[in-house]
């Protein structure tokens, strides 16, 4: 082998090398975290009216080594509505294609076990869920 033939190998094995670093370092997703991150959702409930508004999520304790994360999202409707805001786990994580997979429960005790965070946290889709319910969430 000569010498430019030995640095090629070289590139792609530190390349590869790093590819792999990276795909091992790869975190879970959540939603964006912070008043700034604001998702515009799309609430129903089989047999009942659909109630659209603004969801932003904040971390309040977090367990990364058990993959457990305790929120409080704080959601707006419009009037006569006003804003409804839940305590809200998320746990056992797992990867999907283009994002993450959780189970979420509020502290009403509605689950939802396809919870998904998409798209580079861009999109949320809670479904699953033991109330019937569905939700869509957009980061606006």
């Amino acid at each position: 082998m000569n010498v430019k033939t030995l640095k090629t190998a070289a590139l792609c094995l530190t390349a590869l090398l790093l590819a792999a670093t990276t795909a091992a370092q790869a975190v879970y997703q959540l939603p964006k975290m912070g008043p700034g991150n604001r998702y515009w959702c799309s609430y129903s409930i089989p047999g009942s009216h659909s109630n659209p508004g603004w969801s932003w999520w904040e971390v309040k304790t977090s367990f990364p080594g058990k993959n457990l994360y305790n929120t409080y999202e704080h959601f707006q409707v419009p009037q006569p509505w006003g804003e409804d805001n839940q305590k809200m786990s998320f746990a056992n994580p797992r990867y999907v294609d283009n994002g993450t997979r959780w189970e979420s429960t509020t502290y009403d005790g509605v689950q939802c076990t396809v919870t998904d965070v998409l798209y580079s946290q861009s999109v949320l889709v809670f479904q699953g869920c033991n109330d019937n319910s569905l939700r869509l969430c957009t980061l606006y």
